[in-house]
């Protein structure tokens, strides 16, 4: 029909096809992934650091600690 009144419908703005939509979903979860890949690792680090410390200085320091005041 736009043919025919001699005129043409040009697309400027094109939408996502459902592959970049599902490519940018999975773009964006790999930084949540990361994150708690990451976190996983430095809290297992700290808590493997906190047990060495405890097994090191763990008794002496319990001795010294004053009771609650209660």
């Amino acid at each position: 029909m736009l043919a025919m009144q001699g005129r043409k419908l040009v697309i400027v703005n094109t939408a996502d096809t459902a592959d970049d939509d599902l490519m940018g979903d999975f773009i964006s979860i790999i930084p949540s992934f990361c994150a708690r890949l990451y976190g996983r690792r430095r809290a297992k680090r700290k808590t493997e650091q906190v047990l060495a410390a405890l097994q090191q200085n763990g008794p002496a320091r319990e001795q010294e600690a004053p009771k609650s005041l209660a």
